[in-house]
């Protein structure tokens, strides 16, 4: 009898303090209306009973953020199958990996990001170690000039020689040099980049359209910096680890 009481009373307190807060939400002037005592003995009851059920913010907390993360899964998911067709099938896109694949990863990156750089070795292990996978490179250059000129110069490389796409990509990723003009048309002489096609193509209006078209499916999806991956119906912000996109790949495979 003692512990129902005990319950009782709990639960009396709780359903005061609810009332209190939901009162005063909906009508915060309600506030005004309590003299100095009764606003006194009210934090006096809410104070006292935090204190004494301290479970009871970290349950908020935690059921507050579940909610909010069930809320940004559920707005991610729409929004990559809004925008499925522009992710995976824009032809102006370089892609790398099986024809017979069967899930794609989206990256959007910049050629001077560091997490960028870092993330391509998670790349080199996926597409090596997963003969199903197929990765789209959507050029984003948004943090120099050299960045775009990179971007620009890759594009083309793509349309010039699609083979040799990847390996240009890589030694763009690599470089921790300047990425001015003359330093790129030397990279793409290195690997028997044709540097005459280069330029002839490197400022052609399709690239702009290219770049600015990731530009803006990367703002109607959210996506504020590189790298952000997109896997399945997750995007994923910042540089992750092979194992980590691993990870996400797997959970990916399991909702089809």
């Amino acid at each position: 009898m003692a512990y129902l009481t005990s319950k009782f009373k709990v639960f009396k307190i709780s359903m005061a303090l609810v009332l209190c807060f939901t009162l005063f939400s909906i009508n915060p002037a309600l506030a005004q209306t309590l003299n100095a005592e009764q606003k006194k003995e009210v934090k006096s009851l809410i104070e006292n009973y935090l204190q004494e059920n301290p479970q009871v913010i970290v349950d908020a907390f935690r059921n507050f953020h579940k909610k909010s993360q069930a809320n940004k899964n559920k707005n991610e998911s729409k929004l990559i199958h809004k925008y499925r067709e522009a992710l995976i099938n824009n032809p102006a896109d370089p892609s790398i990996g099986s024809p017979a694949s069967d899930l794609t990863i989206v990256e959007f990156f910049d050629y001077r990001c560091g997490y960028c750089r870092k993330s391509l070795e998670a790349i080199n292990t996926i597409l090596n170690e997963d003969q199903r996978i197929k990765v789209v490179f959507k050029e984003l250059p948004i943090l120099s000039e050299q960045s775009e000129i990179a971007a620009r110069a890759a594009l083309a490389v793509n349309k010039i020689s699609k083979n040799k796409y990847f390996l240009f990509h890589t030694k763009l990723m690599q470089n921790r040099g300047s990425l001015k003009i003359n330093d790129i048309y030397q990279i793409a002489k290195d690997i028997n980049i044709s540097v005459n096609s280069l330029k002839s193509e490197i400022n052609s209006p399709w690239i702009t359209r290219a770049i600015k078209q990731n530009q803006v499916l990367a703002e109607n999806l959210g996506i504020r910096g590189t790298p952000a991956f997109v896997i399945g119906d997750k995007i994923v912000p910042g540089a992750v680890s092979s194992n980590t996109m691993k990870n996400f790949i797997k959970q990916a495979r399991q909702l089809k």
